[in-house]
């Protein structure tokens, strides 16, 4: 009784032992039913698409993320960029409605209110300024002038936008009041040029020209003045933060 006992145990302890190593090592005994999912291996990079094929270089930007997908431009041809859509599992696809040779180079993504806003500039050089609900057709905000570097802050998308005699200066985006001219930093007649926008500390920060420090560190927040942070190499000549 104890012998045939002890062999019992035996029998089920090695049951669990193989057990055990099939869960941990399911391929190790059925190779074949391996899923199609593993065909890529974890953290192993890979190329998602040849958007401009043979040797010619597509030189993605702009990475953003809208709506479970991943939005940026990149060549297609020699003449232009173009806005580029990719959900993580089928190639990347060329938004349809943004294939003009007038308007191309979309950049300057912003994400608010699960709409996506961006640049756009013509065979001129003039940007433009976009709206786009993740269906149809992207639409013109109509209202602004070439603009560039938006950022949204408390409700409102600031932005370096064109206002008298082409200056570009600080102003905020309402889409339902329009636009408002934050401050001519560089005072009239001069472009301040403000760009590179980022949100540090509760503050907008960045880099602007006032006509007499050059381009340096500028800050934002929201209410009072905007204010230079630093005159990094101090005098007219510019750090270009």
């Amino acid at each position: 009784m104890k012998k045939s006992k002890l062999l019992s145990n035996l029998v089920i302890l090695l049951g669990l032992i193989t057990l055990i190593i099939a869960c941990e090592n399911p391929t190790a005994t059925t190779p074949e039913k391996q899923s199609e999912e593993y065909t890529r291996p974890v953290g192993v990079p890979f190329m998602v698409k040849d958007i401009f094929s043979n040797y010619e270089s597509s030189n993605p930007q702009y990475l953003t993320v809208f709506q479970n997908k991943l939005v940026f431009n990149a060549d297609s041809s020699f003449s232009y960029k173009r806005l580029w859509i990719y959900d993580g599992q089928n190639e990347t696809i060329e938004a349809p409605w943004a294939t003009s040779d007038e308007i191309y180079d979309p950049k300057s993504f912003v994400v608010w209110n699960d709409i996506l806003y961006f640049e756009t500039q013509d065979n001129f050089y003039e940007s433009f300024f976009w709206k786009y609900t993740g269906t149809g057709n992207a639409k013109l905000i109509t209202d602004m002038e070439a603009t560039r570097h938006g950022i949204w802050y408390k409700n409102k998308l600031y932005l370096s936008q064109m206002i008298n005699n082409n200056e570009s200066e600080l102003c905020s985006y309402d889409p339902d009041s329009g636009i408002d001219i934050i401050a001519d930093i560089s005072g009239e007649g001069n472009d301040s040029d403000p760009q590179f926008f980022i949100i540090y500390m509760d503050k907008i920060f960045f880099s602007a020209d006032d006509g007499v420090t050059g381009h340096e560190l500028w800050s934002y927040d929201g209410v009072n003045s905007p204010e230079m942070v630093d005159d990094i190499i101090e005098g007219s000549d510019s750090s270009f933060p």
